[in-house]
Formats: C-alpha cells, structure tokens, sequence
C-alpha cells in the first residue's frame, strides 16, 4: 500500500530520517530535487531513534535525490518490494509460530512435572538439615 508497482517512470524509495529531522523532513523532501512527486511521503513506522519514510519520485533522478538525502543527514534505503517474497515471509512466520506454541506446550508440561519433583526433593534436603542439627547439637 505504501509502494509504486508495476509504473516505469516512478519510483518508491525508503528513506531512514533521525528523529530530530523530521521536521526537515516534511519541509524539504519535495525540494531535495525537481522530479518529486509532492505530497506522497508516509510515515511507515518510527522507533526511539528514527522514522521510517516513503518517497516516490521518478526513477531518472534516483541518484540525485540520494546525494541530496544524504546532503540532509537523511540516510536511503534500498529495498526492492517482491509479493511472493513477502508471502514466504508470512508463512514462514505463521510456520515459526505454530512450531513456538507447539514447544512451548510441552516446555509449560515439563516445567509442572519438574517443578514438582524439584519441590519435593528441597523439602527433602530441608527435612534433613533439621535432623542432621538436631543430632549435632543434642
């Protein structure tokens, strides 16, 4: 939803902004250079540090709006946007997930099979520390 597919003329690019920046950012990205689209940078996702942005722009002045970029303390990323790769992805990731619950089932029944035995034996060992020093001191 965020990228340009399928034009041959226009181009989406990521570009990693300092947090600090983004205000430069909003005001200077249509002007970094002349074949900007205007009004189409988002805001994909932030963390403490950075924000991610989207550009589109026509792809003849990628190089010029990278060296402009990076003019501004404004780092591109390069990031070539493929569905299938995507939706391997995502089965991976549902895959992953299923094998982590499946795991973790039998990790939470050892664990309360475990932890009971563990119990048991401290009481054990405590039992005997009270024999042993009652032996030792009567």
């Amino acid at each position: 939803e965020h990228f340009v597919l399928g034009s041959e003329y226009l181009k989406t690019l990521l570009v990693c902004v300092p947090k600090s920046l983004i205000s430069d950012w909003y005001a200077k990205y249509e002007s970094l250079c002349n074949m900007i689209v205007p009004r189409t940078t988002e805001l994909i996702t932030q963390d403490q540090d950075y924000a991610l942005f989207t550009a589109t722009l026509f792809q003849k002045t990628e190089d010029t709006f990278k060296h402009k970029c990076r003019e501004n303390k404004f780092t591109v990323r390069d990031f070539l946007f493929d569905e299938k790769a995507l939706a391997n992805e995502r089965e991976k990731i549902r895959e992953l997930e299923t094998e982590r619950q499946k795991i973790y089932a039998n990790l939470v029944r050892w664990l309360k099979i475990n932890f009971g035995e563990i119990f048991t034996a401290s009481m054990h060992i405590k039992a005997l520390r009270v024999f042993v020093e009652s032996v030792l001191r009567y």
